[in-house]
């Protein structure tokens, strides 16, 4: 299993839609994820950071991409 960082603690899918503005093949997904740091709180830039990782992770393992 790919791992983004080791400050992720949790990651829960909450919400699953297909339908209306969605692709036939397409499905729309929610999800949280839970940063622990260990030492110190994340800025924006850091969660930014790896959110990004995490994206594109998920682009190249399962062909998802971030809905605008």
């Amino acid at each position: 299993m790919y791992q983004a960082s080791p400050f992720v603690k949790d990651v829960t899918l909450f919400d699953v839609y297909e339908g209306k503005q969605i692709l036939s093949n397409k499905k729309s997904m929610a999800f949280t994820v839970l940063f622990t740091p260990k030492d110190e709180a994340f800025g924006a830039d850091t969660v930014d950071g790896y959110v990004k990782k995490i994206l594109k992770q998920l682009n190249k393992t399962y062909g998802i991409e971030l809905r605008s």
